[in-house]
């Protein structure tokens, strides 16, 4: 389990808290031991086309065994 690498998985698009509600299962995550990728963190140039993040989100996903 530790060292197990997982992706965070959750609405964004019309949650205006979905930053806080991804950060708070990241800090909890991180806590228990887990390695955590946190799309909500993307830091991405302004002009990244949805299906351009979804690209780089899905090769993240890819990447965790959770």
């Amino acid at each position: 389990m530790l060292g197990m690498k997982i992706y965070i998985s959750g609405s964004i698009t019309g949650d205006p808290n979905y930053y806080d509600k991804f950060k708070d299962a990241e800090q909890t995550l991180k806590e228990i031991g887990f390695d955590v990728i946190n799309p909500a963190d993307n830091k991405m140039p302004p002009n990244t086309t949805w299906e351009q993040y979804m690209q780089i989100s899905i090769t993240q996903l890819a990447m965790c065994e959770a």
